[in-house]
């Protein structure tokens, strides 16, 4: 609710777990926004990734979704991002960590 996600926004999120909180981004965003979502885990990404097509089924919401395997404590979020999300969601332990990338 804080971020303000509204239709056509982008969305950067970190950590998939199971992608109840990525599908409602999806929602949010939809019909002409975008959630670009990472995981450091390749098996959980593509766990969250099923999760969402089941639970989109019919809706198109799964079409407004792309899940990655990326390290954004490490890495940083892909330059392709710089300045254009609207909202950056991070579910880690050490969230700071990834702001200078956010």
């Amino acid at each position: 609710m804080y971020l303000e996600v509204v239709p056509g926004c982008l969305v950067l999120e970190f950590e998939t777990g199971c992608g109840s909180l990525t599908t409602s981004f999806a929602r949010a965003v939809s019909p002409t926004g975008y959630v670009y979502i990472f995981d450091f885990h390749e098996q959980r990404a593509a766990s969250a990734s099923n999760c969402l097509e089941r639970t989109s089924r019919g809706t198109g919401i799964s079409t407004l979704v792309t899940m990655g395997v990326r390290d954004i404590q490490g890495e940083g979020f892909p330059d392709q991002f710089s300045g254009l999300a609207d909202s950056v969601f991070l579910d880690l332990p050490q969230p700071w960590l990834a702001i200078p990338s956010a």
